[in-house]
């Protein structure tokens, strides 16, 4: 379980963005640890207005109340690097689960941050739907080396163009 913060959100900037969060249990076997499959509960955050992952969580667990706020707080104080902002609040939290808004609701208003429920968003079932088979996908290739068409300068070609590619962080945005 995630540290518990001393800084207060509600003291952090706010800024004009909608942020979404979702709770799903996946549709996919995973291992999550080595011993047996499990469908994983996927807590998502996304930022609506950037098109962005904020954070997220995967569990063999059901993801609920503190485990939420904490993945919340996490995002609002320590946003990944890869998002280049700075800590800030949201202006607005959704959530597709009424059950679960109404458990963060006070501390969303707390934090002074609006929470309203949305019922289904398309964009983020399609995202839930990717990241569902990204996770489950078994790689089964063999290894480059193996192949007789590769050799050392292609695979070093191969490795610089990742690299570079790396560098312009698409994961960051959807």
């Amino acid at each position: 379980m995630p540290k518990t913060s001393l800084r207060n959100p509600a003291q952090l900037p706010m800024r004009p963005e909608t942020w979404h969060l979702t709770v799903r249990k996946l549709t996919q076997w995973v291992f999550l640890d080595e011993d047996q499959p499990v469908r994983p509960y996927l807590a998502l955050l996304t930022n609506l207005d950037q098109e962005t992952i904020q954070d997220f969580e995967l569990s063999a667990e059901s993801i609920q109340g503190e485990d939420l706020r904490n993945l919340i707080r996490r995002a609002i104080e320590n946003p990944s690097p890869e998002l280049h902002t700075p800590p800030h609040r949201p202006r607005e939290l959704v959530c597709d689960d009424p059950e679960i808004l109404e458990t963060l609701r006070s501390w969303l208003v707390e934090i002074g941050v609006q929470a309203s429920h949305q019922a289904g968003n398309e964009t983020i079932d399609q995202l839930v739907t990717m990241l569902e088979a990204e996770i489950s996908s078994t790689d089964e290739t063999a290894a480059l080396l193996e192949i007789e068409q590769f050799g050392a300068p292609l695979l070093s070609d191969f490795f610089e163009s990742a690299a570079q590619t790396y560098k312009l962080e698409p994961w960051v945005n959807l």
